[in-house]
């Protein structure tokens, strides 16, 4: 008898194992039933799936145990005593393999619902394109190939999931024909306000790779006309350095100075302009240039500054006027070592970064 407990418990088990089974099998290719979610006759939600095979496990389990139970009342009608005790044995066997799978059941479902009626959580979509249209699109994998994102034609100030630290290439998509060009840099740390590793501007156009574990992005469309995008862009050596009272030196960007896809200076050689400003000989000399005194800068239109440290790739992006660059990370980090700044045109006002 006890050889019969055994067996019926492990065809239970069998049974919520198998239902079980499914629930891992997530990449397998599963056998069309009908009634359930499907494309082109292939079931495709796995939820669904689990669920209905974990029910047909406790629907199979109570055939079973009423074909049990009913072979041991019709044992009964046997006048043999041993035959009549197995056949209670039997019926005993059948209600207690019953409320063991209906106990486990709801065990189970008080513990966690989601065992027994499973959910998906579907992944972020991504699109398998010719990727066409103007913008920025992400790959996880090098030479731009597997699945890509959606385009990108704004600056993120987190990259969303599954792409983020997880960039392998970037593919850059322009319309010469409307004067619609894009450009990128990459930053690892997320929140675009931060300083951090840096990509360079990547301005050219189709694949490129990206050797940094990118969180945000500063997506900008390049403006080819860098005329239209502002009055230029001026650096001082004093925090709030466009205010008179701050008797700051100044370097000036003018309009006609600034380039597509990016003018790109040397701190060294932005040396500040002290005319009609009062500040000594020595204060001049200690500050000759905006690598030794940077203090703020003023963005007089559409543009976007980017300062990196000399040797490293550390670097900060401003889209809009600073007014004390001293309390900003690229300086307040000690990034004191300048080694570039570039100044990219953006376009039209509605693609500032």
């Amino acid at each position: 008898m006890k050889k019969k407990y055994l067996l019926f418990s492990a065809i239970l088990l069998s049974l919520f194992f198998t239902s079980a089974g499914y629930a891992l099998a997530l990449e397998t290719t599963y056998p069309n039933i009908p009634g359930l979610p499907s494309i082109n006759g292939v079931n495709t939600d796995i939820a669904s799936y689990v669920r209905y095979f974990f029910g047909l496990g406790i629907y199979l389990a109570g055939i079973l145990a009423l074909i049990s139970f009913t072979i041991g009342a019709i044992g009964l009608i046997n006048p043999n005593v041993e035959a009549h005790s197995d056949a209670k044995d039997r019926m005993k066997g059948a209600v207690l393999g019953l409320v063991l799978t209906f106990s486990s059941f709801i065990i189970i479902n008080t513990i966690n619902p989601n065992l027994t009626t499973p959910t998906v959580t579907q992944p972020p979509t991504v699109v398998i394109a010719p990727y066409t249209q103007p913008g920025i699109y992400y790959f996880m994998n090098a030479g731009c190939t597997g699945d890509g994102s959606n385009v990108i034609t704004g600056s993120e100030d987190a990259i969303q999931s599954p792409f983020k630290g997880k960039l392998k290439s970037v593919k850059i998509v322009n319309d010469p024909a409307n004067g619609v060009f894009f450009g990128v840099i990459f930053h690892k740390t997320a929140g675009l306000d931060n300083g951090g590793e840096c990509s360079q501007p990547i301005t050219n156009e189709g694949c490129q790779a990206v050797n940094i574990s990118a969180s945000a992005a500063d997506v900008f469309e390049i403006n080819q006309e860098p005329g239209l995008s502002g009055d230029g862009v001026t650096f001082y050596s004093e925090p709030y350095g466009w205010d008179a009272g701050a008797n700051a030196g100044f370097y000036q960007m003018p309009d006609g100075e600034i380039r597509a896809p990016f003018s790109q200076k040397s701190p060294h050689a932005m040396t500040f302009d002290y005319t009609n400003v009062d500040r000594p000989e020595a204060y001049q000399t200690d500050c000759l240039s905006f690598r030794k005194c940077p203090g703020s800068i003023d963005i007089k239109g559409s543009y976007l500054v980017a300062l990196y440290s000399s040797g490293t790739s550390y670097c900060q992006t401003f889209n809009k006027f600073v007014e004390n660059l001293n309390t900003e990370p690229f300086v307040a980090s000690g990034m004191m070592n300048m080694g570039d700044v570039y100044v990219i045109p953006t376009g039209g006002g509605n693609n500032i970064p």
